[in-house]
């Protein structure tokens, strides 16, 4: 039977955290980031807000994660989409909203940073989300911190686009980020 919560890609391995202790001592370098994992995340697990996966080598075992992420059911409205997206909905019968996931927080240890693990790592979920139809799910999104280096990191290495803002960018901590699960799918299907 295949474990529908792990799942092998390129040699790592994503899969929910088997025990929350490993958050504990989890270091990524971002204060916020690190109370969330060591404080808050099994709360939210608890209370079926998001759900925690872990990331490490396959050569080796869960407890030697280099990184974390946590995922959310979500929902995109189709008019927040930026126009290039939208073109890509399919024709004919349309949804006010289609089906996503988002990336709540994503953490990678320091002394693993600057080695790409990030990316790995999302694209691991993109793989996730694709393999098996697992969900419906057509887009990812994730609200990601207002910084250039973070934006970045998203748009140029991982190919997120930004959502359409009802608000002026410059004073949010925050900024909607997309990406269509469709460009994989479609990629890997030709």
């Amino acid at each position: 039977m295949q474990n529908r919560n792990k799942i092998e890609y390129q040699g790592w391995v994503l899969e929910k955290v088997p025990d929350s202790s490993i958050l504990q001592d989890f270091e990524c370098g971002d204060e916020d980031l690190n109370d969330y994992y060591r404080n808050d995340s099994e709360n939210h697990r608890k209370q079926l807000l998001t759900q925690t996966y872990c990331f490490y080598r396959a050569d080796l075992s869960w407890e030697d994660s280099l990184a974390f992420v946590d995922i959310c059911n979500d929902s995109l409205r189709i008019k927040d989409l930026p126009p290039e997206l939208m073109a890509a909905v399919p024709e004919g019968k349309s949804y006010p909203f289609y089906p996503a996931i988002k990336v709540t927080r994503l953490g990678v240890s320091v002394e693993a940073k600057r080695q790409g693990i990030g990316t790995k790592l999302l694209n691991a979920v993109k793989y996730l989300f694709i393999t098996d139809n697992r969900t419906g799910c057509r887009f990812i999104t994730v609200d990601a911190y207002n910084s250039e280096k973070v934006l970045n990191f998203y748009k140029k290495h991982n190919g997120f686009e930004e959502l359409k803002l009802h608000s002026s960018r410059e004073n949010r901590r925050t900024i909607p980020l997309v990406f269509d699960l469709a460009r994989i799918s479609i990629e890997d299907n030709d």
